[in-house]
């Protein structure tokens, strides 16, 4: 990627702790932020970019809250229920943590990438 504008750092910056400030407050909708950013600056590619990676790792980190408070759920009665419900706290960590270091990278003019998520995840295939 090449070097981003002072505006286009911001943008890109907003969009990763939008969603890590969302996930806090409200799990369920960490995407919501990247998303807005992603459709406010369509015509700035590389905002775009930052914007559709952050939406992507909110979107697998808000399906993994949720899966493990399933399994959480059904496996309730045999009591190992509580232990997903633990795990699930894990992506909700990540989920928050890591767009503070996005941002903070984008911020400073370097490169970032989720693990796991978008071209991460198409090299494991």
């Amino acid at each position: 990627m090449n070097e981003l504008t002072t505006q286009a750092r911001n943008w890109s910056a907003l969009a990763h702790l939008s969603g890590g400030v969302l996930m806090f407050f409200a799990p369920s909708f960490g995407f919501i932020g990247p998303g807005l950013v992603w459709l406010l600056n369509k015509d700035k590619h590389d905002v775009v970019a930052h914007a559709r990676d952050a939406f992507r790792f909110q979107v697998a980190m808000t399906a993994a809250i949720w899966l493990c408070g399933m399994a959480g759920t059904g496996l309730s009665c045999f009591l190992i229920g509580p232990i997903f419900y633990l795990v699930g706290l894990l992506p909700w960590f990540a989920g928050i943590l890591m767009p503070i270091q996005a941002a903070h990278k984008v911020n400073n003019g370097e490169g970032f990438g989720y693990p796991l998520t978008g071209n991460e995840a198409a090299r494991l295939r």
